[in-house]
Parts: C-alpha cells; sequence; structure tokens
C-alpha cells in the first residue's frame, strides 16, 4: 500500500485558537500567526466568537488552557455534528 504526500496534507492556516492574551483577557487568532485578530475579557467571549469563525469558515478550533497548552478542539469541517475533543486534562 503505498502513501500519497497529499494524505498528508493539511492546511492549517485557518483554523482559530482561543489562546491566553499576553497582558490579560483571551485572545482569538488563527493558526500559524502571532497576532491577535481581538482581545476579550472573558473567555466565554472569545469562545463565542472564535466558534462563529470557525463555523463559518468550516475549520478546526483549539481551545487552550491558561498556561497555554491545549484543552479541547472541534473540527467544524465534521458539520453540524461536530463534537469537542478533549486534548488534555489537568
Amino acid at each position: 500500500m503505498s502513501t500519497n504526500e497529499a494524505d498528508f496534507d493539511i492546511d492549517l492556516s485557518q483554523d482559530q485558537q482561543v489562546w491566553p492574551a499576553f497582558h490579560g483577557g483571551w485572545a482569538v487568532r488563527r493558526s500559524g500567526t502571532k497576532k491577535y485578530f481581538r482581545v476579550y475579557r472573558t473567555k466565554a467571549e472569545a469562545l463565542r466568537h472564535a466558534t462563529e469563525i470557525a463555523r463559518r469558515k468550516g475549520v478546526r478550533l483549539f481551545v487552550h488552557y491558561q498556561h497555554g497548552a491545549v484543552q479541547r478542539w472541534r473540527d467544524f469541517a465534521e458539520g453540524p455534528r461536530a463534537r469537542w475533543h478533549q486534548a488534555y486534562k489537568y
């Protein structure tokens, strides 16, 4: 069975992340960038906005803990049946 390089070609450039902002609050940013799209006061506000973006674009959404590790993720390419995946529990 041969493996095709295209099988592993995943575009992460549009995936969204909810990330702790450097000066407080929670930021929404696109994967692969250090620039924040917008910073929110609470994680819930940031998650609501990032979910809208990820759903509209049909991409993955990664939610991080305060210390930066991935908490959970969801792939909106799966459509309306997309479910949350637990990445790591502390």
